[in-house]
């Protein structure tokens, strides 16, 4: 069995969680809840793989074109957290509809954000 790393969850992607299932909300309010606690069972599960598995991910290498501000905030978001925390790999998994982004460094795994596949930027409204 390969050796597990800790994971840690940020704000970050918390913040992004609630913003995703506000708008889960607004479009269907029936089936809202049921979809965003799967969501979150989901990505749970997945944490658990990764921290046995950190590299199940690839390498975050957003496209962007030079007039797409939403996504060069979003990357330079990205790059200024992975200097703050000191780690060697910035990556992206999908869950669903849904990438997720972390840190793996040897000392463990760090979830930032999610986003849907649709969307441009990982970074929370409020950050």
């Amino acid at each position: 069995m390969p050796k597990q790393v800790p994971v840690e969850v940020l704000e970050s992607f918390d913040a992004k969680m609630e913003e995703i299932k506000e708008f889960m909300l607004r479009q269907d309010v029936y089936s809202a809840a049921r979809r965003g606690t799967a969501l979150e069972e989901e990505a749970y599960d997945l944490f658990v793989r990764l921290s046995s598995f950190p590299h199940l991910g690839h390498e975050y290498n957003p496209r962007i074109l030079p007039r797409d501000v939403d996504a060069q905030q979003d990357l330079e978001w990205a790059r200024k957290v992975k200097e703050n925390l000191g780690s060697d790999e910035l990556l992206e998994i999908s869950l669903q509809d849904y990438n997720i982004l972390y840190l793996y460094s040897e000392t463990g795994l760090l979830i930032l954000s999610i986003r849907h596949q649709r969307s441009n930027s990982y970074k929370p409204a409020d950050l």
